[in-house]
């Protein structure tokens, strides 16, 4: 028989969803970037600099949360198991980034459940303090 084929409406949706990511990341990397390496700018809790980073973290996750799981669709309607699963882990990728930007911005966060639930610890270097 012939292979299905997925509404294209689907990809252009996803496609647009991961431009929006690789945008937002691109926006919130860099503020982190000339916070920390360069020491361009500082972005103390409440500033508008930490706002910006923590909401384009978020929404980088959102967007590619969302890029993956139609992606994931996409794979299951041409038969794809391999991709499927690839983008399901990108999926949850996308989730973990949206909750570490909205807890502070901080990925470190996402290594232990512990931290996603305590958005008042501080960690830094991967260790709590």
């Amino acid at each position: 028989g012939e292979a299905a084929i997925p509404p294209r409406s689907l990809i252009l949706c996803a496609d647009w969803c991961n431009i929006l990511a690789g945008i937002t990341l691109v926006i919130s990397f860099t503020i982190i970037m000339c916070t920390f390496t360069f020491k361009w700018i500082e972005m103390p809790p409440g500033s508008t600099w930490h706002t910006l980073m923590q909401v384009t973290m978020c929404a980088e996750g959102i967007f590619w949360a969302l890029a993956a799981g139609m992606l994931t669709r996409v794979n299951v309607i041409v038969n794809n198991a391999a991709g499927a699963v690839g983008q399901v882990i990108i999926c949850f990728g996308g989730i973990f980034f949206a909750i570490s930007g909205y807890y502070d911005g901080i990925p470190g966060k996402v290594i232990s459940l512990g931290y996603i639930f305590a958005p008042g610890v501080v960690v830094k270097d991967c260790v709590a303090g």
